[in-house]
């Protein structure tokens, strides 16, 4: 059997990607299906490659569209660069979701929102040696020999569990590939408390994976949302001592104005949106990282 497809459920929620697994177009032999529910994903996902008699183990997510020619391409793909460890694809947003939704999409796909995860969220150029920057386990491919050998998931962490496997997966050299065309479709939070409470808790769990792994973060990327919400609260202080503090604030609103306008393009009335979205994704990302921080997780 080529493939073990494996769902990490969360109770009380429907597994919608079952309705789309039904059309994909795959000999119907050379794959299986688990669906495992609890709280804990990295548990359900572990759970399921100890069961799983496929070479290659898909982790896809509950709630997410499946393109039908996935497990063709994911095959393809593997067989094309036999080198490759593990793979992955971006999670793109659907044309049904909601405008909300669709105006997330867009913003999550800008550098501005995103920076270097920017191709999780839209179709890039093919990449044989990814990093965690660009795939989620959403979306991700694995065979099933390197995934045992890594230990699977670590089962103390979400979210995150994605990146410490990535992670893992490099430090031991096994080569990770980007492709477009394992793509899915993935709604988008739907409303601004789902959003905020998202992009809370990567901050959160970031703080996390640089304490444990010293992953020294390469960039000053991951920190800076914490270090601007620092100065933001600060702003009105530091301008008493003078005005040039609040350059920087002024610059920062001039670059989310010009990619709401950007984005705009696509979707007119969505501008004031955009500029909401952008704002929120800093600050709750940003509010996390802080707090994680200070109760030392």
């Amino acid at each position: 059997m080529k493939f073990s497809i494996i769902v990490a459920l969360e109770p009380g929620r429907d597994c919608k990607v079952l309705n789309s697994l039904k059309d994909i177009d795959y000999p119907k032999n050379q794959y299986e299906i688990f669906v495992v529910e609890s709280k804990n994903a990295s548990k359900n996902r572990n759970q399921g490659a100890k069961k799983a008699k496929g070479e290659i183990l898909a982790f896809i997510d509950d709630d997410c569209i499946i393109n039908k020619d996935l497990l063709k391409n994911a095959d393809n793909l593997f067989k094309n660069y036999p080198e490759l460890s593990a793979a992955g694809g971006p999670q793109l947003t659907p044309e049904d979701d909601s405008f909300f939704g669709k105006s997330v999409g867009l913003v999550m796909q800008t550098f501005l929102s995103s920076s270097l995860m920017a191709k999780r969220y839209k179709k890039s150029e093919l990449n044989l040696d990814a990093t965690e920057n660009e795939i989620t386990t959403a979306n991700f491919f694995i065979k099933k020999n390197i995934f045992n050998k890594i230990n699977g998931f670590d089962e103390n962490i979400w979210p995150g569990e994605d990146t410490k496997l990535f992670l893992e997966l490099k430090k031991n050299n096994y080569k990770i590939a980007y492709s477009p065309d394992l793509f899915i479709y993935h709604k988008r939070r739907q409303n601004f408390k789902a959003l905020i409470k998202q992009h809370y808790n990567y901050g959160y769990v970031m703080r996390y994976l640089n304490n444990r792994l010293s992953l020294n973060l390469k960039t000053v990327i991951f920190f800076s949302p914490a270090i601007w919400l620092i100065y933001t609260i600060l702003t009105p202080f530091l301008y008493l001592l003078n005005w040039i503090f609040i350059l920087p604030l002024t610059i920062y609103l001039v670059l989310v104005i010009i990619n709401s306008l950007y984005l705009s393009i696509k979707k007119p009335w969505a501008f004031p949106l955009f500029i909401l979205i952008f704002i929120a994704i800093h600050y709750s990302y940003g509010l996390g990282f802080l707090i994680g921080k200070l109760k030392n997780f």
